[in-house]
Parts: C-alpha cells; sequence; structure tokens
C-alpha cells in the first residue's frame, strides 16, 4: 500500500481496490439479469478487530482512510452509508451493463485489512442468517528495498556468499521484523568496494584497537560521524527505487564524537596534568567520559590535539643550583729541588698545570750560593696560569655538579732541603683561594633545564604520535609514553620524568585536548544507515536503526513510540530481544510511501 496503484489496485500494488462485482453465469445471462434493476449488497469492515492479536491500527489520516467509496465522483450506480467511521460501511450498488463497481481505500497501516462481503439478497444487511455470496479480504502490507555498502574486509564474514544478501541471522531478524510491521523487505543491491584503496581517511585501523578479533587478518573499517553519510570513492547507490529505498553502509565499528550526541557535556576536554613517569595508562572513559579515537570524528585530525609539556623544575630549585667551593688538599713528596721548583696543581685528573719556581741568579747567570731561597713571590705569568686553571676547573659544570659543587684541587711539590720551598707553596695556595672566590659564580645543571633559554624549564608541543603508544593503546586504554629525545638531539621529557626533584629528575606538566568518542550500533538518517556489523547483536541493532530512518519522514499520522522526547523508536532493544507493543504500533502505522 506504500505504492501507486497500479491497475486500479486488483495487482496487490496500491491503497486503493476498485471492487467489481457481476451476476454469476455466463455472458448472456449476465447482460440478462445485470441491469439498473438488478442490485448487489455489500459490506465492507476494516480490522484486525480489538480482540484480534494484531488490531486495527489507530493511525488516523483523512488523506488515507480505511473507508469505502463510489468509483468515481459522477459514479450513480453505488450508493454507500457510514456505519463506523474508518470501520464499517454498506452500501449496495445496480448493475447497468452486467458490472457494478465501488472502491476500498485500504489507508496506509500494514497489518490493517479489509473484509468485502457480497449477497444478491436484499435482507443481506438485515438479516444476521444470511451469509454473503462471496467475501474478499485485503490485508495491508508494505514493501522496502534496501541496498549495502559493504567494504571487502567485511565480505566474507557479513554476507552470504551465495546471494550476496546479509547473513541467515540478520535476514531472520528482519523476516520477524517483517511480520511485525507487515513489510516486505526486498534486498535490492550489493556494492562491494576496496577498503584499503576506496575508505576514506581513518577508516582502517587494527581490530586489536577496536577490540575486535583478528581472525581473518583484515583491519576494521570504522566509519565515524563526519563520513558514514558518504559514499566511499567511485562508488554509488544505484536507486533504483529512490523513495522507498534504505541505503545502508557495513562497518565494523562506527564512533562518534562527543558532539553527535545530545551529551550536555559533548565536546573537547581540556587535560592539564602533571606527570611522573615516562610511560603509563589512562582509562579515557573515566578521565574524559569517552573512548580515544585516534582520528576524530569530527574532521578526521588527531583525536589528541595541542599537546604541550614543561619540566616542572626552576633554575632556582636546590637540586639544580650549585655554588662552587674550593677545596685545597696539599701533597709533598721526597726530593730535593736543584735550581728550579715545580709546583704542580691538578684537579680530577683532567685539569693540570705546573708553576715554575728558580732561584735569584748573580751577574754570571748562576744560583747565588748567598741566598739559596727560591723566590716565592708570584709573578704576572704565575697569576694568568693560575687564572686560566681556575676557569678551565669552573668550565666542568658536570664534574662539579657530580660533586655538589666541591672543587677539590691537588698542589704538590717536593719537600727540598729548607730552600723557601713552604714559603712557594703557600703562595700559590692563598692566591689560588683569592682568585677562585674572585672567578667562582653559581651555576645551574639539571637535565631538565635548558641552557640556550638562560637554564629556562625546558619545554616544547609534539603530536599525538609523539606521545602514544600505538602498539599498546586501544579505544578504552589509551597508552602514552614520553619522547626521550627530541628532533634536536636535546634529550625529552622521558629522560628526566620523575615523582621528585632530584638532580637527575622531576615532574612533567602537559596539557593537550582530547576529544572524547562514544560507540555506535549505528546510526540512521532517514533513509541512509550506517550499521556495526560486527557487534555481537548487530542484527536486532539493525532493527532498531530501520525505525530510526522511518522516523525522518516527516509522517505526522504516525503513532508515538513510546520513548520520550529523547528517545527513539527501538530503543527497546537495548534491553529486550523484541520490539515493544508501542513500537510495533508505531512501525505498523509509519507511512512508507517516501521513506
Amino acid at each position: 500500500v506504500n505504492y501507486d496503484v497500479e491497475y486500479q489496485g486488483q495487482t496487490g500494488i496500491g491503497d486503493e481496490v476498485l471492487v467489481e462485482v457481476g451476476v454469476e453465469g455466463d455472458d448472456d445471462r449476465a447482460v440478462k439479469i445485470g441491469n439498473e434493476n438488478t442490485e448487489i449488497h455489500f459490506r465492507v469492515t476494516y480490522g484486525p478487530e480489538d480482540g484480534d492479536p494484531v488490531a486495527k491500527s489507530k493511525r488516523e489520516d483523512t488523506d488515507h482512510p480505511t473507508k469505502a467509496m463510489k468509483a468515481s465522483e459522477s459514479d450513480t450506480t453505488a450508493t454507500i452509508e457510514e456505519k463506523t467511521a474508518n470501520t464499517k460501511y454498506e452500501g449496495k450498488v445496480t448493475l447497468p451493463g452486467g458490472i457494478g463497481r465501488f472502491k476500498v481505500a485500504l489507508g496506509l497501516a500494514g497489518g490493517d485489512t479489509c473484509t468485502v462481503e457480497i449477497s444478491g439478497s436484499d435482507k443481506f444487511l438485515t438479516d444476521d442468517k444470511i451469509t454473503p455470496d462471496a467475501t474478499l479480504v485485503f490485508e495491508n502490507w508494505r514493501a522496502v528495498y534496501y541496498e549495502l555498502m559493504v567494504p571487502d574486509t567485511l565480505h566474507e564474514t557479513a554476507l552470504d556468499a551465495e546471494t550476496q544478501d546479509v547473513k541467515r541471522d540478520v535476514r531472520q531478524q528482519l523476516d520477524t521484523l517483517s511480520r511485525q510491521l507487515f513489510i516486505e523487505f526486498l534486498h535490492a543491491d550489493t556494492h562491494v568496494f576496496g577498503a584499503v584503496r576506496q575508505a576514506d581517511h581513518g577508516t582502517l585501523g587494527p581490530k586489536r584497537f577496536f577490540n575486535l578479533p583478528n581472525d581473518d587478518g583484515n583491519p576494521a573499517y570504522v566509519l565515524s560521524g563526519r563520513n558514514w553519510r558518504e559514499v566511499p570513492k567511485g562508488q554509488s547507490w544505484a536507486e533504483e527505487n529512490p523513495s522507498k529505498t534504505l541505503y545502508i553502509s557495513l562497518c565494523d565499528r562506527l564512533l562518534k564524537w562527543r558532539t553527535d550526541t545530545s551529551d550536555e557535556n559533548a565536546g573537547t576536554k581540556d587535560f592539564s596534568g602533571t606527570l611522573t613517569e615516562a610511560a603509563g595508562t589512562v582509562d579515557p572513559k573515566e578521565r574524559f567520559g569517552g573512548l580515544f579515537m585516534p582520528f576524530s570524528g569530527e574532521d578526521a585530525g588527531d583525536g589528541l590535539t595541542d599537546v604541550v609539556w614543561t619540566a616542572d623544575i626552576s633554575k632556582d630549585d636546590s637540586v639544580c643550583k650549585y655554588t662552587p667551593k674550593l677545596t685545597i688538599e696539599e701533597e709533598r713528596y721526597e726530593d730535593d729541588a736543584s735550581d728550579t721548583l715545580f709546583i704542580a696543581l691538578a684537579f680530577a685528573s683532567t685539569a693540570l698545570t705546573e708553576l715554575v719556581f728558580s732561584r735569584p741568579q748573580n751577574a754570571e747567570g748562576e744560583g747565588d750560593e748567598d741566598n739559596t731561597s727560591f723566590a716565592s713571590e708570584l709573578t704576572q705569568a704565575h697569576i694568568a696560569q693560575m687564572k686560566g686553571f681556575i676557569n678551565s676547573i669552573l668550565a666542568m659544570r658536570a664534574a662539579l655538579a657530580k660533586e655538589d659543587g666541591k672543587t677539590l684541587v691537588h698542589i704538590s711539590c717536593p719537600e727540598g732541603a729548607d730552600h723557601g720551598e713552604d714559603d712557594c707553596i703557600a703562595s700559590v695556595k692563598s692566591k689560588l683561594e683569592e682568585l677562585f672566590n674572585d672567578a667562582k659564580a653559581d651555576f645551574y645543571i639539571h637535565p631538565a633545564l635548558n641552557p640556550a633559554e638562560d637554564f629556562a624549564p625546558r619545554t616544547d608541543s609534539c603530536l599525538m604520535a609523539d606521545i602514544t603508544d600505538v602498539q599498546k593503546s586501544t579505544m578504552d586504554e589509551w597508552h602514552f609514553r614520553l619522547p626521550v629525545q627530541l628532533p634536536n638531539d636535546s634529550p625529552g621529557p622521558g629522560a628526566f620524568v620523575g615523582a621528585e626533584k632530584t638532580k637527575e629528575k622531576c615532574p612533567v606538566k602537559i596539557e593537550f585536548s582530547f576529544r572524547p568518542h562514544e560507540l555506535s550500533p549505528g546510526e540512521a538518517d532517514g533513509k541512509l544507515i550506517a550499521w556495526a556489523s560486527a557487534d555481537a547483536d548487530s542484527p536486532k541493532q539493525l532493527v532498531r536503526l530501520i525505525l530510526r530512518g522511518f522516523d525522518a519522514n516527516g509522517d505526522n499520522a504516525s503513532l508515538e513510540h513510546d520513548h520520550g522526547d529523547e528517545g527513539k523508536p527501538g530503543d527497546c532493544l537495548e534491553e529486550a530481544d523484541v520490539l515493544c507493543d508501542t513500537c510495533v504500533d508505531y512501525g505498523r502505522a509509519k507511512d512508507l510511501t517516501a521513506i
């Protein structure tokens, strides 16, 4: 009844049927008996009655009523009386030319019946004992086609090999719905496309990530809110019956960005917190109220964006700041100095220098026997040499930091023969302390500080791929790992992150935007349907999606589905295996002349 009337409804197509009545017999006898004085009485009853398993639909439709009518407005052969509006009609029709005509309008509701009874007796309509001479019963059905769009990765698991239709369990569910709603679902076409070559960006991923078994080795085909209404590249629907066809795209998973929902907290969630370990796990549903999707269902961009990390430390923290402190250890060894005294200065076996002291000389350039002591007064050359030694030490910040700033300098020279060696070494020690105190300055060192920016805390931005452990992450378990080294070879946060501020570690502050997604069994937008066929309850979810698709055709005469303002038809299938009575009534009452 959802198709235009063909051949006056006598082929079973259309919501109106022209009923022709006559007198049984050969043509000559029918002409003689059938004339303007011959009357056929008829009764038209619409049902089923309330006591039957399926009662007459409560659909109220003035444009498509259940009603007995004259064959045409100009017809004068039929007289019709409405006994009960939309339910019971009685009348008679004369037979000029041997044939009388009247029309029955069947309405649009699936499962409604129309019983036509006729009799040649003029007492038929008043005497219950008189049975009809003939009875004709119509039962309303609707026909709806469906086309399938299937990636080749789902071809074997989702389709019947012979028919290219859905698998038997899904077809059984459709047949059950068919009997409940009096809709004949007809498989029109199946389009199989190459997922790797034709799928949209961000639609393929490892099945492990989506908690799917990987028995066949194929990737998961995943649709999202941004693209499920679009066909893959190079594909199109056949659209042979466009107004009465459902277009169903199959996928393994359908993940929607939260702004596709009515969730009052929908949208991007911003995170600002502190990490104390280089790798870890986050429950995105608990933390962000949704699932983790690498490619956003909004724009196919990263599901995790604007990632910025900053070391939680300052150069003024005690673990970063060092003050050099000079310690001198003197060492004397047995040896007699000749005309030259050598005093060695050493730091950490890497900084070495040797100061040379000589005895005063006579006019001939020989040592003065009357004055045998070495000259202890430091020369400018001595001082310059000592300054260079100190500067080289202070430049060795890593070594100094390792000793917490302690600068241990070893001074060694021979015991000598009491020729002023003690005075020389005392002069060196005194000047060394003086020069060291003049040159020393606080310095900062920590792997989390950036020397190129006045030892500010290291900070940088990174991509989702830089911080996500894709080998471990799933849609409901995000595994992060901080990069150990940055592209410029400087240390990344993974090299120094820790729970406490120490000389090598510190916490790391991190900020990012997370786009939480939610798993959907499917979506419907009128005749367009995306269906996650890999789910265990996918057969009944397809039924639910079909009802949602019917909900979008603006049929004011349809009944309420009884799932509230926020609910949708078929929501009862979330907890039940069959449709509730109100959803059945709703589905039967739908105008399916155009989906």
